[in-house]
């Protein structure tokens, strides 16, 4: 829910903006609830090197 200030089970805020978190009963919690969203991380884009000279 848009405005919502969600506590980690820490008792910290979590961020507005989201964050990697691990998906624990907790956050699956919050989320049945509406508090949050979970989706998965963007995959890292990753340099490969072919040794082209």
């Amino acid at each position: 829910r848009a405005g919502l200030r969600v506590r980690k089970a820490d008792s910290s805020l979590l961020a507005p903006e989201g964050e990697a978190l691990d998906v624990t009963a907790y956050w699956r919690r919050r989320e049945n609830e509406g508090d949050v969203t979970i989706s998965p991380l963007p995959k890292a884009k990753t340099r490969t090197d072919k040794g082209e000279a």
